[in-house]
């Protein structure tokens, strides 16, 4: 039976709290791979997919996908720990890095107690964590060493071909030039008033407001602050506005046309509410022409994103160079490795 439908005989809870003993499946443990003298079951899989979830780590990420990736990153573990091992690695550095974590983590618990209540909430007891952390700062070693950012005996220091050089980022900008066109935007501000009651109406006061902020007796950000229910605590700061920002027509249309410092007219708009007048104010700070982003500005990504890709292609060539001096067993274990560094360029691996 494969992976997929192994996952899918797991129970899936309808919300993240308990869910009642009827309602839950009955688990029943099976191997999903052998790494040397590594045993990753279905269980472990599912305590880890359910321990991100309480975690959230990837709050948009369903349990089924938290369970995939789970598998995936404990069997990529289990076999750069095999690296850590074959390749005689001092234990002492990441011992050392394990009763940091641990002693920090019991600090902002408040007590030894605390904290093992709360891996108890996870279904965990304190050996488990441990053990779990020391696991994966194995893993992460070895990756440290292979790419170069950690010493290790008879290793090289900073890998040569994960180094990025100017040519190579020029080529890339080059190369991949509609990557880089940007859209018109304007960072622009807001004012919007509403009728209220005891208060003129909202018309007539944006009117009053519009020509305080002209004459200079006020700067519109700080009006914002004071009159606006948009966003007051920022000024009513909008960020930048594009072509894909939803805000109602007759903003938009006025931001399309409007030249840095541009003040607009006074604005109605429909109120969805039906409580009165809506009213607004906007205020164009700065213009962002179409075109392409400058090469000085896009460099640093560039070379960040060619870096971790490098980093990438090191890394699988470690787990594949691993493959070969270990035992792996797995229905979907092959797959999975084969996939597990295969990403975009801008990824930075499995996790």
């Amino acid at each position: 039976m494969t992976l997929a439908a192994l996952l899918l005989l797991l129970p899936c809870p309808q919300t993240a709290g308990a869910v009642p003993a009827q309602d839950q499946g009955i688990l029943i443990d099976r191997m999903l791979a052998i790494v040397n003298d590594q045993v990753i079951t279905l269980y472990m899989v599912e305590g880890e997919a359910r321990h991100r979830q309480v975690g959230q780590a990837a709050p948009n990420s369903s349990l089924p996908e938290l369970r995939k990736s789970a598998f995936r990153d404990l069997l990529v573990d289990a076999l750069f720990r095999e690296g850590f091992r074959i390749s005689g690695m001092e234990p002492t550095f990441v011992n050392r890095i394990v009763d940091d974590i641990v002693e920090d983590r019991i600090e902002k618990a408040g007590s030894m107690a605390e904290y093992t209540s709360s891996l108890q909430q996870q279904g965990r007891s304190l050996e488990e964590e441990i053990q779990a952390i020391r696991r994966y700062y194995m893993a992460v070693y070895f990756q440290w060493v292979e790419l170069g950012s950690a010493p290790a005996k008879g290793q090289k220091g900073y890998k040569a071909d994960r180094f990025v050089g100017p040519a190579e980022i020029a080529r890339y900008y080059q190369e991949h030039r509609d990557e880089f066109r940007r859209e018109r935007r304007v960072q622009a501000r807001m004012i919007q008033l509403r009728d209220e009651v005891g208060k003129a109406a909202a018309g007539q006061r944006i009117r009053d407001l519009t020509q305080r902020i002209r004459r200079g007796d006020v700067a519109f950000a700080d009006a914002a602050r004071v009159e606006s229910s948009f966003r007051p605590s920022t000024g009513g700061s909008m960020g930048w506005v594009g072509q894909d920002t939803s805000y109602a027509k007759p903003i938009m249309d006025f931001l399309a046309g409007a030249s840095a410092d541009a003040i607009s007219e006074p604005i109605q708009l429909q109120n969805a509410l039906g409580d009165g007048e809506l009213w607004v104010l906007l205020q164009v700070e700065a213009v962002q022409q179409a075109g392409m982003v400058p090469y000085d500005e896009a460099q640093i990504a560039i070379a960040a994103q060619l870096s971790r890709s490098n980093a990438n292609n090191i890394l699988a060539g470690a787990v594949n160079a691993l493959r070969q001096r270990c035992y792996v067993w797995g229905p979907d274990a092959a797959q999975i490795l084969d996939e597990a560094f295969v990403t975009e360029a801008d990824s930075a691996g499995p996790r």
